[in-house]
């Protein structure tokens, strides 16, 4: 074979590697953004969470559904009670017998003390007071095994998986526990109540005098991570390696937590404006704790680009109605979806899966039906409530799952015809591509060299 025999099919296959290369979803839109970064925190603790507000959307995790101790996170969830069950929050506590000698991290109130709700919430929630705890649960439910009904309760309301509470600070007992995936429920259940937010934002508070205690009491939070907080100066590593303080400029909250059985416990969130993210720490230490902490939060809020995966209205599914004038009812995105990603996705790599629910007509406009559920690359990325685009009025349940059936069918048949139709075309291309290089047994060249030959 000369040169110019395998330069002819160096170019063919060229020809033919283009053309397929075209129409590979590995050459799809959405190449990466190299620009973002790489940097990922490295967790001391056994079990940790991340977590976008907006969809509740995973960005990092480990063990996040393992059975773990809450320690003094627990008050997160006594305070949700107390919010419920308390209209004015000035309202007088007159302290019992029992709450001032809890144990524990403690703010020191007395027997027959009378202090506000208000500032019992502030005692519990900044300096983590166990004895604050205790009187609330008892003000509020009578005593603290009768509190805990009610925080179990709760749980099971936010759709908590495996919690439970038997008392409302979070000292140890083997029977009281949950995972970091329920306290992140819990924690932006709490997060949504003003009261709630406003206190475990703050680095610092003063009770002033009751009849018990003639001095004020000067609180602060536990939290480094907040401006004021205890500890809050001290000199920690941050994700790009720099020496900072501690106090992360983007915190917003919410609770420490310890005991020799959890470790220390962090739930925290931050803001950045645009944008509020939750990190869950457990059963890490001192050293580790709020240096891993702000290198999650930040991770959360900077590496992360928002990129849209459905249009508030647009069709992600439609359902057949049987005898009906229409017949055909388009369900679409109620909200819009938007997935935060370290880069841009490829054409692809996001897959819905579409759940509908049964319905009997007749059907309103934004009448929610379902739920569409994104995955980027098999790892869930955000849920959207689907509902109807019009009114539909009947009476007859849908049976949904002969349209599916009849619905994947179709898909196949169609798909099975474009692939023939893509084989037919790269071999008209090749075919011509062949003629026109001299490959082709009856092409010009080939004829011409064979008239040469002859004479």
């Amino acid at each position: 074979m000369n040169s110019n025999s395998i330069k002819k099919i160096i170019v063919y296959w060229m020809i033919v590697f283009i053309l397929v290369a075209g129409y590979s979803p590995l050459f799809c839109e959405g190449e990466k953004d190299l620009s973002e970064s790489e940097l990922i925190p490295e967790v001391y603790g056994d079990h940790f969470l991340l977590v976008f507000e907006d969809t509740d959307q995973v960005l990092y995790e480990s063990n996040a559904h393992e059975r773990i101790y809450p320690a003094s996170t627990t008050k997160m969830m006594t305070a949700l009670i107390v919010l419920e069950n308390v209209d004015n929050l000035d309202e007088i506590v007159n302290v019992d017998s029992e709450s001032p000698f809890v144990g524990g991290s403690a703010i020191f109130i007395d027997v027959n003390e009378k202090i506000s709700v208000r500032n019992l919430l502030h005692g519990m929630l900044i300096s983590s007071g166990n004895d604050a705890a205790a009187a609330l649960a008892i003000h509020v439910a009578g005593s603290t095994e009768k509190f805990a009904e009610l925080m179990n309760a709760k749980a099971e309301e936010l759709g908590c998986e495996d919690t439970h509470f038997v008392n409302p600070h979070g000292l140890h007992d083997p029977d009281h526990y949950t995972t970091v995936s329920d306290l992140y429920l819990i924690a932006k259940e709490g997060m949504k109540n003003e009261v709630f937010r406003e206190i475990v934002g703050k680095g610092n508070y003063d009770i002033p005098p009751t009849n018990e205690q003639p001095e004020i009491r000067h609180l602060y939070s536990t939290n480094a991570l907040l401006e004021n907080g205890y500890g809050s100066l001290e000199v920690i590593e941050d994700l790009y390696g720099n020496a900072v303080q501690t106090a992360y400029p983007y915190a917003i909250g919410i609770k420490t937590g310890y005991t020799e059985e959890a470790g220390k416990c962090l739930v925290s969130a931050a803001n950045s404006g645009s944008r509020t993210v939750y990190s869950i720490i457990v059963k890490s230490d001192a050293e580790h704790i709020f240096e891993d902490s702000a290198q999650m939060l930040e991770y959360g809020l900077f590496s992360f680009q928002s990129y849209e995966v459905l249009e508030q209205g647009q069709v992600v599914k439609t359902v057949d109605l049987e005898d009906r004038e229409k017949n055909v009812i388009s369900l679409v995105a109620k909200t819009p979806l938007n997935a935060m990603l370290k880069t841009a996705p490829n054409k692809g790599d996001i897959k819905l899966n579409v759940r509908v629910d049964d319905f009997v007509l007749p059907v309103m406009a934004g009448q929610t039906l379902g739920t569409a559920e994104a995955f980027y690359n098999g790892v869930p990325i955000g849920r959207v409530d689907i509902c109807s685009d019009v009114d539909i009025t009947g009476k007859e349940l849908l049976d949904n799952e002969v349209y599916r059936e009849k619905k994947r069918i179709t898909i196949d048949y169609v798909a099975w015809i474009v692939r023939i139709i893509t084989v037919f075309f790269l071999f008209v291309v090749i075919t011509i591509a062949a003629y026109f290089l001299g490959l082709h047994p009856n092409s010009p060249k080939r004829r011409r060299n064979r008239g040469k030959r002859v004479g």
